[in-house]
Formats: structure tokens, sequence, C-alpha cells
């Protein structure tokens, strides 16, 4: 199915790169801060090419306008970008990194940087005439609004996945933290008894963790919600078609800072992740897991 036909998807779909049914990744298709895109995430060992990755999701490559990779923003060939990149096997980066493909399609803005957008734009760079509308714009502090802006998309799509992974690690650690049952407490010693009892600190540490991690994604997400709308009516109507506006500088600066909070909550909700899977999850379990041990070894004799 092409990604024109695709409807947006409710949960992670599972992504199949050779047509043969097995999963190699996930797919969510049309999210809400990338309607005309598909954020993908690839399994352990998997290497494709941007090419395989898009013609598996349907999309068309040359009708990509820009793939965010691993974080960091490209231009596609719908824009201008080079197409070398597109046949380069793709590695995933260490753990604890952004592990995301976004890709756009061509609805997106087609007015982009042909290398990497992560690279600083100078600022001293000439001001040109402004075919729209008369004037001068600053070539290269439009491009830098440009560049935060598809950096700013990509990572409300990053932090709302991350907001659900939130929600489903809160429940899990409130399943885990109970009290041991009769025969848990029967068969086991002081010492299993104290260790469950720090396995129930750290989840409930965990809990707080994560729902100050969820009430500061609500919160943002509510508090900046006219922002987000400013700053994208800003981008289509004034830096797409590069119409003058005043003071460029200091909207280029509220951008910036913009795109910076966001990295920042996302570093935040992932690092309370991996803290409650290892230290809240990870160690209750490793803990029922002896103590159920022992318990059957009880039972035997």
């Amino acid at each position: 199915m092409t990604f024109d036909m695709k409807p947006a998807s409710a949960d992670w779909e599972p992504l199949s790169l050779d047509g043969s049914g097995n999963c190699h990744g996930w797919a969510w298709f049309r999210p809400p801060a990338a309607p005309q895109g598909v954020v993908c995430r690839l399994a352990d060992g998997q290497t494709p090419t941007l090419r395989g990755l898009a013609l598996a999701t349907g999309v068309d490559p040359a009708q990509v306008s820009m793939w965010v990779v691993f974080g960091t923003p490209y231009a596609g060939p719908a824009a201008g970008g080079p197409l070398a990149m597109l046949d380069q096997p793709l590695v995933l980066p260490p753990a604890g990194s952004d592990t995301s493909i976004v890709i756009h399609t061509a609805v997106m803005p087609a007015v982009m940087p042909a290398v990497p957008m992560t690279v600083p734009v100078p600022m001293a760079m000439p001001n040109q005439g402004n075919p729209a509308g008369g004037g001068l714009v600053n070539e290269g502090l439009y491009t830098a609004i440009e560049v935060h802006w598809s950096a700013i998309q990509a990572e409300i799509v990053k932090i709302d996945m991350l907001r659900k992974q939130v929600d489903g690690m809160m429940s899990e650690l409130s399943g885990l933290n109970r009290d041991l049952n009769y025969d848990e407490n029967t068969h086991t010693s002081r010492q299993d008894k104290d260790a469950w009892d720090d396995a129930r600190r750290m989840m409930r540490n965990a809990h707080m963790q994560l729902s100050r991690c969820q009430k500061a994604c609500d919160v943002g997400d509510t508090q900046s919600a006219g922002k987000k709308e400013w700053m994208k009516e800003l981008h289509d109507t004034q830096i797409l078609p590069r119409r003058p506006i005043e003071n460029p500088t200091a909207i280029e600066g509220e951008f910036q800072h913009f795109r910076k909070m966001l990295i920042t909550l996302e570093n935040q909700v992932n690092a309370a992740l991996a803290s409650a899977a290892t230290e809240g999850v990870g160690r209750a379990r490793r803990v029922l897991a002896e103590i159920a041990t022992k318990v059957r070894k009880a039972k035997k004799v």
C-alpha cells in the first residue's frame, strides 16, 4: 500500500523491510506532529538504507522532502538533498541515543538546505532580494529558522511517543508494586523481604519521577500550544515565501530556544524511563524471580 493510502496509526505497526511479513522494526504513520510523515524504529541488527526504508513504508524516495535520522535532519530528494545518502546502510546509534527515523513527504516545505541541517548556518550570509513581496531578507537567518522548525516538529513527534511510553511504564510499576503473598512471606528469609522492600522503594521513586515527566509533557504541551501555532503560521506565511519580518535575529533565537527546551524535555523523559526500566521494573522482577525459586524449592520438600 502506498503512503498516500495509509491512514494515521493508532499505535506502532510492525514493519517488514523485504515484504516477507517478518518484523524488522516498527512504523507510526501520520503522527499528529507530522501528518504527512512516518516515524520508524528499527529492530536490533537491522541496517537498511533510507531508500529501502522509504519503499517499505510506501513512500516514493523521490517525494521525500526531509529525513530526520537518529535526531539529525537532512534534506530529502524533493528538497534538493543528496541522492548518495539514499543507499548508505543505516547503523543504529549507541544505546541511549535517539533511534527513530522520521520521513517527511514533499507536502512539507521544499526550501531546505542540501547539507545536514544540524550544521550551524553562518549569520553573516548576504541578504537576498525577496521575490514574494519586495524588500530584503537575511537568507542565513531564514534558513536557520527553517532548520529549527523542522527539528521542532521531529521533537514533538518523539515526545508524543515518549509520553505514551511513560504511561505504559507507570502502569507496569503499579502492577509490580505489591505485598508479598502468603507463600512468598512464608518461604523467604528476612534478607529476601528486605530486598523486596528496597525494590518497592525504587519502584515508588521511579513512579514519582515518571509522574513528574508526565506532568511536564502535559503542562508543556498546553502552555506551548499558542507558541507552536504562532511559529507554524510565521514559518508558513513569512519564512517559507521569504517575506521580510521585523527583528529576524530575535525570532531565530525564539525558535532555537523552543527547540532546546523540547530536547531537554526529551532527555529528561528518556532518563526517567531508562531508570524506571532498570532500577524499578528490572530490580523488582529479579527479586520476585529469586523469591519464586525459593517458594518452588520449599514446596518440593
